[in-house]
């Protein structure tokens, strides 16, 4: 820290703490740091403060698998709005069979991207919509009796 009279308007300059000891001179600012250590804390010191960084260890973290979703879950698809192409991600809490379908917004079935067997896990969907004309389209997600719906935005 600068000592108030030769602080200035300009914000001062910064520099860089070597491993015991530190110079810095400007137009703005001239004052020295100390750079101390001992098992617990880290030290740095100037001629006006002292600031004491506790050292720390690492906590233990439990490992609570990828998704914390203890159900089915649609996220938003990116980009949103989109052109042409956007993808869709989804979470199942089980395996499953599963449809993934793209609607317009009179109710028509428009794609059905997936309908297969699946595992438990996170998965991605692209939709490809390229030959379809902008608007809203709606997206349904169904494994099992579970079903997510969510809507996005077609921007050509």
């Amino acid at each position: 820290l600068a000592s108030p009279s030769s602080r200035t308007a300009q914000s001062p300059t910064v520099g860089v703490l070597s491993d015991q000891a530190s110079s810095i001179s400007s137009r703005e600012a001239s004052f020295s740091h100390r750079l101390r250590a001992d098992d617990r804390n880290l030290y740095i010191a100037d001629g006006y403060s002292l600031l004491i960084m506790a050292i720390l260890e690492p906590t233990d973290i439990r490992d609570e698998g990828p998704h914390p979703a203890r159900s089915l879950s649609v996220s938003q698809n990116y980009p949103n709005p989109f052109n042409a192409r956007t993808t869709f991600g989804y979470y199942l809490p089980q395996a499953a069979d599963i449809r993934f379908e793209i609607y317009d917004v009179l109710g028509r079935r428009i794609e059905t991207l997936i309908n297969e067997y699946q595992p438990a896990g996170s998965h991605d969907v692209i939709w490809n919509a390229a030959g379809e004309p902008s608007g809203i389209y709606f997206f349904r997600l169904q494994a099992g009796d579970n079903v997510e719906t969510g809507s996005c935005l077609l921007l050509k």
